[in-house]
């Protein structure tokens, strides 16, 4: 049947023509409505499980520390290296000579061989004979107390350079791998270098800082002797009281 009348009831139109509006029609009652209600759901996680997730989050961070940890001792020494040849550059061969024999003993200070107290000349006793060893040793002495202090020459100073890390290449590749990664990894060198006449770098290391803080209190606490009660007879009064 066709619809020839206005309905009594319409659903509510968006359209604002008022030449369809009809005011005798009244809008429906059916009306939809979509509601958003919060509601907090219950974790049922336990404490452990927390724990594992966030230990999961903080894990890279923890890796990219102790890498960044692992990996100063490194760095740091090659800065040591530039620094330490830009200012025997600067003084003249005799200096670079010095150098890059200091280099060499922190090297093996490193890889924890022989003596660092040692002169260049007894520390030949300390390894194996090798030519290249006894000819940057000598090389060393000459340059440092001998009849070559005062008439050194640059091709000395490339030829300490060239002995040295020749030296040190080759002292690591005869060692075991395992010592050779924890000389790379070692503080010992930048703690206790050598020599101090040549520069050396300070060392960021908050662990050793706060291990020699506390060896040095315990030091001082052994030098003041032992601490004294508050109460002297406290404990003599408490023993008194349990024989009786």
């Amino acid at each position: 049947m066709p619809l020839i009348e206005a309905p009594s009831q319409a659903k509510t139109s968006l359209d604002n023509d008022d030449q369809i509006f009809d005011p005798d029609t009244l809008a429906s009652g059916e009306v939809a409505v979509e509601l958003y209600i919060p509601v907090k759901i219950e974790s049922l996680m336990q404490l452990y499980e927390r724990i594992r997730q966030q230990l999961l989050l903080l894990a890279p961070w923890a890796a990219a520390a102790l890498a960044a940890y692992l990996a100063t001792p490194s760095v740091m020494k090659q800065w040591r290296r530039q620094k330490r040849r830009k200012w025997a550059e600067a003084l003249g061969p005799r200096a670079q000579v010095a150098v890059e024999y200091a280099e060499f003993r922190d090297h093996a200070h490193d890889l924890n061989l022989g003596d660092p107290l040692d002169t260049p000349l007894e520390y030949l006793k300390k390894v194996v004979d090798d030519d290249e060893h006894a000819e940057f040793a000598w090389l060393v002495s000459r340059s440092m107390y001998g009849d070559l202090a005062s008439d050194l020459t640059d091709e000395a100073a490339r030829d300490a350079e060239e002995l040295g890390t020749s030296m040190r290449r080759r002292m690591s590749s005869a060692q075991p791998f395992q010592v050779r990664v924890l000389a790379l990894l070692s503080r010992a060198s930048l703690r206790q270098p050598y020599t101090d006449e040549v520069p050396n770098v300070v060392l960021l290391d908050p662990l050793g800082r706060f291990g020699a803080w506390r060896r040095a209190r315990r030091a001082a606490r052994r030098a003041r002797g032992p601490r004294r009660r508050l109460v002297p007879g406290l404990r003599i009064r408490q023993l008194a009281w349990r024989r009786s």
